[in-house]
C-alpha cells in the first residue's frame, strides 16, 4: 500500500489534496463532529494551487485511493464523493471558461472509471448547469425588484463650529 503523503502528491504532480488528506486521517483515529459555523478563510487567486482544476481531481484521487485501500466497506460512499466532486471540478471548468481543464478532468474520470464519468457527464454536470442558471434567475429577480423608491437617502448637515 503507497500512502498519499505530501511528498508522493508533489511527486506526482498531484498537490492539493493535502488538507483532504489530513482530515481523513484524523478522522480514522478521533471523533468529530460538524460544526455549522465558517471556522476558515480561504482566498481563491487564480494562480494558486486549487485552481488548476486536473491536479485537484489527481490528489483528490490519490488521497481516496488510500482510503479505499485502508476501508474497502466505504468505497461506494468515496465513488459518489468522486462522482460529485469531478461533476463540480467540470462545472466550474465550464464557468471559468477552461475548456482544457474540462476536457482533462473528464479524460481522468474516464481512465479511473468510465461509469463515473459518463454519470457526472450526463447526470451530476446538467443538474449543476440548471442549479446555478436557477441561482442567477432567482438574483436578477431580487435585483429588478428593488425599486429605487424605497432607498432612503439621509441629507448630510455641514458641520458646525466648536464655540
Amino acid at each position: 500500500m503507497r500512502e498519499a503523503s505530501r511528498a508522493g502528491l508533489r511527486a506526482a504532480d498531484a498537490q492539493g489534496c493535502e488538507d483532504l488528506l489530513f482530515y481523513c486521517r484524523v478522522a480514522e483515529r478521533h471523533r468529530f463532529a460538524v460544526v455549522p459555523d465558517y471556522l476558515i478563510g480561504y482566498r481563491y487567486l487564480s494562480d494558486n494551487m486549487s485552481s488548476n482544476l486536473p491536479r485537484m481531481l489527481r490528489s483528490w484521487m490519490l488521497v481516496m485511493g488510500e482510503m479505499e485501500e485502508r476501508h474497502p466497506g466505504r468505497r461506494a460512499l468515496l465513488e459518489a464523493g468522486l462522482r460529485n466532486y469531478s461533476a463540480w471540478l467540470l462545472f466550474k471548468a465550464l464557468t471559468i471558461g477552461r475548456r482544457d481543464y474540462f476536457f482533462a478532468v473528464l479524460r481522468l474520470l474516464a481512465r479511473r472509471n468510465p461509469g463515473i464519468a459518463l454519470t457526472a457527464l450526463g447526470w451530476e454536470l446538467p443538474r449543476s448547469l440548471i442549479e446555478a442558471l436557477r441561482r442567477r434567475l432567482r438574483w436578477a429577480l431580487r435585483r429588478r425588484r428593488r425599486s429605487p423608491d424605497l432607498i432612503v437617502t439621509f441629507p448630510i448637515e455641514e458641520p458646525r463650529q466648536c464655540a
